[in-house]
Formats: C-alpha cells, sequence, structure tokens
C-alpha cells in the first residue's frame, strides 16, 4: 500500500520503475506493481531488480511456448 510509504520512499519507487522500464523497455509482461514490489523488495537496487526482471520475463516466455506446445498437440 503507497499511501503508508513516505515521499522519499515514493520518488525512490517512481524513479526506480522509470529505470527498468529504461533498460527493459516499455513492452515488458509486468505490471508496476510488480515492478515496483521488487523494488521493494531490494531495497531500491534497481540492478537486482532488473535482473529479477528478466528472469520473470523468462519464466513467463517458458510457460507461453509450454502452453502453445501443449495446444499444438492437441490438435
Amino acid at each position: 500500500d503507497e499511501s503508508q510509504l513516505s515521499n522519499e520512499d515514493l520518488e525512490q519507487l517512481d524513479e526506480g520503475l522509470q529505470y527498468v522500464y529504461s533498460v527493459l523497455g516499455d513492452d515488458v509482461p509486468l505490471t508496476d506493481v510488480e515492478i515496483k514490489e521488487a523494488l521493494w523488495y531490494y531495497y531500491f537496487d534497481k540492478e537486482e531488480t532488473v535482473d529479477w526482471a528478466l528472469g520473470k520475463i523468462q519464466q513467463i516466455k517458458k510457460e507461453q511456448e509450454k502452453k502453445q506446445q501443449l495446444e499444438k498437440q492437441k490438435k
């Protein structure tokens, strides 16, 4: 809940979110909330958050590929 965060924390979350998008691009399958939660978890460490996001994106892509393969097998 962002309403309980200090202005400094909110600024760091917004800055971190912009940084992550600047590195990964705007077309990522992650929500702002997921990225902000990761930033909070990693104590605003932007590089750790980018690493987490890359891993998460890779996991999502693998799951999508698996789903597509299962659908092809059903046909």
